[in-house]
Parts: structure tokens; C-alpha cells; sequence
């Protein structure tokens, strides 16, 4: 029977010793990892699910992880094997379980990997388990090449040009909004800007004049509508203290009334029926004039927050027309700034194209091995080391391309040319 096992023993051992096994996985710093628990019933016959544990976690930029019923755990530098062996051990801890339940970790998303300096498409690339520093850069567009740099360049002088061509109309624009702005506040019409007469210039001049008669009639239109609500409630309260006059005099002549009722039934002439309507009639009538009152005191409060609206429209006009125009002024400035800072760096850019096409010419497409630099963050702290083509690379870590300066296709880099060209 031992001799039947030998085989899969040994086979165990192969994959034991195999490189995969010897790169296994293990769990980083802010990691995203998958955990599962399940557990055999032996009741029921069927396999338990732990659904108060299953789900997504993060470990944390310590190294920490966080686990239900279990606490917290050193997770980083361990793999995932190791952290699922310490959560069903704390599980079986925690609930006295004769045996401990099963757990499954994987990791299910690492920090990616930075890879900068000489590559074509520098940035984040997302981390495989045995990634290297070559995979890392064909994944970034692969190494810039003396050519490319040429191309660059270039590309970065068209860009800047166009850069500037953006930023002049940007200040064409912001004029003829300053120009509008001015005459607003002065209160006169539009004059034509020199740095503006032309097609486009007069366009833009032209919106703009259409801007301020809107904003004008909008004003007007504003005022004329308070104006209006404030003759309407004068000429309500007007009408709601003549129907108070009259109301106070109808009072009058209701306790005139009342008197002699009250008189007559003394004297028992007349019923009390003639007497209980004298007194609700004078009810009535205090009610009237008291609810009259009412209405002229609101009517007079909202003709009073009228009178200060109106009174405050041409002075809110007026600031809002100021601070935009402090606006447009700072914004001139900084278009003005970056049109003179475009500038220069399009002579910069015109240089480096010449020199970096030069240099193409010059030395070929081929450029020497570049120097690569990993940073890579441990325990907070973070330092640079040496690496090769073949360094393999952990989530998290920098890679920093440095490109070497392109060697000339002379005779010592290229040997036996000379003697083949003769030949030939």
C-alpha cells in the first residue's frame, strides 16, 4: 500500500518545489481580500455556510486586518494560507468548537504598481503576482527611444501653439466682457476696442451688447414690477382705512342702538329678543373693525418690504456689476500671464524639437539598457534599491526609468561595420 502511495507523494513534493509554490502570494498593505467560512454539520449531513464572515475586507495601511468575531490580525507579510489557518483558529477559540472551521482568504485586488520617468505611458498599472519590472514597462508603452523624444518634443511644440492660440481668444473674449462690464457701470454705450476691430472682434462685441440690453430690461422690468405692487398696496390700504371709517361710524350708531334698547328693557317695552340683536350687532362690528386692522397692518408691512426691495435693487445691481467686473480684471491678468509664459515656452519648445531631431539623426534609434530604480514603501518608510530587467516587483512599488543618453552607431558600437562596408 505504501508503494501505491509513492507516486502521489512524490508528486506532492514536485509541486511543493515548483516555482509557483515558491512564489506564493502574500498579502500586502492595503490589500482587498475575499473571506470565507464553512463548517461541516454533522447533524444534518451538510456543509454551513458563515455568512457573518464572508464578504470583501482591506487591510490596512499597517498591516492590519480586521475579522468578526476574531479581531484584529497582523495580515501583511503572510500569505493567505497563514491568515485563513489564525481566523479558524480564533473562530474555534471564540464559540469552543471542537474543531475548527474551515477558512478561505484570497487576495482579490493588490496596490498597483507606479511606473514612471522614460516609458511612453507612464502611470498606475494594476499588480499581477509575478510581475516584473520588464512586464511592468511593456505594459507602460515600452521604453522612449531617442526618436521618440524628437517626436515629443514636437508634439509639445504643436500643443503649445495651440495652447496659445486658446489662450488669445480666451482674452478676446474676457476685453469685449470688460468693455460690456464698464459701460454698464458708466452707463453709456459699447465702444469698440482697438485689440477688437475686426469680424470676430466686432462678433463678440455684438453678443456682448445684446448681454447688457438683456440685463438692462431685466433691471427695468424688476422695477416697474415693484413700482406697480406699490401703488397696489397703497391704494389697498387707502380703501381698507375708508372701510374702517365707515365701520366706526356704523359702530357708533350700533351702540346708539344698543342704548336704547337696553333703556326700553328696562322699562320692559321691549323684548329681550330686540335686545340680544343690538348687542350682536355691535359684536359684528368690533369683529369687522378689528379684522380691518389686521389687513391694513400686513398690507403696510409688505408695502414697506416693497419700498425696501425697490429701494435695494439698484444698489444689489450695482455690487453684483462690481464684483464681476474685479472678476473678469483678475481673469484678464492670469489669461495675460499664461499668454506670456506660452510664449517663452514655445522658443524652449522649438529648441528642443531641433536639438532632440539632432540628436536622432545623430545617434540612431537604439539607445543603451536604462538605469531602473524601485521605491517601495515598508512598514512606513520608504527606500530605493537597484533593479534589473527581471527584478520582480511587489503591489505598491515605484519604478523610476531613467533613460541614458543615446550612444552614435560609431565603429566601437558597431564592430566589424567598417570591414563589411569595405567589403561590400
Amino acid at each position: 500500500m505504501i508503494r501505491d502511495r509513492l507516486p502521489a507523494l512524490l508528486l506532492i513534493l514536485l509541486a511543493l518545489a515548483s516555482p509557483a509554490a515558491a512564489q506564493a502570494p502574500i498579502v500586502q498593505p492595503e490589500d482587498r481580500l475575499s473571506i470565507r467560512v464553512i463548517s461541516w454539520d454533522p447533524i444534518e449531513g451538510v456543509l454551513q455556510d458563515w455568512p457573518a464572515i464572508a464578504g470583501e475586507y482591506g487591510v490596512t495601511a499597517g498591516g492590519a486586518l480586521s475579522v468578526p468575531f476574531v479581531g484584529q490580525l497582523e495580515a501583511a507579510g503572510r500569505p493567505p494560507e497563514e491568515i485563513a489557518a489564525m481566523i479558524a483558529e480564533g473562530l474555534r477559540n471564540r464559540f469552543a468548537l471542537n474543531a475548527a472551521p474551515e477558512a478561505v482568504v484570497a487576495i482579490l485586488q493588490s496596490r498597483p504598481v507606479v511606473v514612471g520617468g522614460a516609458v511612453r505611458a507612464p502611470g498606475q498599472l494594476p499588480f499581477t503576482q509575478g510581475m516584473t519590472v520588464r512586464s511592468a514597462i511593456a505594459q507602460a508603452g515600452g521604453l522612449v527611444l531617442p526618436t521618440d523624444q524628437a517626436d515629443f518634443a514636437g508634439r509639445d511644440y504643436v500643443n503649445s501653439e495651440g495652447q496659445l492660440l486658446i489662450l488669445r481668444n480666451q482674452r478676446r473674449r474676457q476685453l469685449a466682457r470688460l468693455e460690456r462690464l464698464l459701460a454698464e457701470r458708466e452707463e453709456r454705450e459699447l465702444v469698440m476696442p482697438a485689440e477688437l476691430d475686426d469680424i470676430e472682434g466686432r462678433q463678440l462685441l455684438a453678443e456682448e451688447e445684446e448681454i447688457m440690453e438683456h440685463q438692462t430690461d431685466r433691471l427695468e422690468a424688476e422695477r416697474v414690477s415693484l413700482s406697480g405692487r406699490q401703488e397696489l398696496l397703497t391704494a389697498q390700504i387707502a380703501s381698507l382705512e375708508q372701510r374702517t371709517t365707515s365701520l366706526e361710524r356704523q359702530l357708533e350708531l350700533a351702540r346708539e342702538a344698543l342704548e336704547n334698547a337696553q333703556a326700553l328693557s328696562e322699562r320692559n317695552l321691549v323684548s329681550s329678543d330686540r335686545l340680544a340683536d343690538a348687542e350682536r350687532n355691535v359684536l359684528t362690528i368690533e369683529g369687522q373693525i378689528l379684522e380691518n386692522s389686521n389687513a391694513i397692518l400686513s398690507a403696510r408691512l409688505d408695502l414697506s418690504a416693497n419700498d425696501r426691495e425697490l429701494s435695494t435693487l439698484t444698489a444689489d445691481y450695482r455690487t453684483g456689476l462690481i464684483n464681476e467686473l474685479q472678476q473678469v480684471r483678475a481673469n484678464l491678468a492670469d489669461t495675460e500671464q499664461r499668454i506670456a509664459t506660452t510664449t517663452r515656452l514655445i522658443g524652449v519648445d522649438a529648441e528642443r524639437a531641433a536639438a532632440a531631431a539632432a540628436e536622432a539623426e545623430a545617434g540612431g534609434a537604439l539607445a543603451p539598457e536604462p538605469e531602473l530604480t524601485i521605491y517601495r514603501t515598508d512598514a512606513g518608510a520608504v527606500t530605493a534599491m537597484e533593479a534589473g530587467m527581471e527584478t520582480t516587483l511587489r503591489p505598491g512599488d515605484l519604478v523610476d526609468v531613467e533613460s541614458l543618453a543615446a550612444a552614435p552607431l560609431a565603429q566601437e558600437t558597431a564592430p566589424g561595420l567598417e570591414d563589411q562596408a569595405a567589403a561590400e
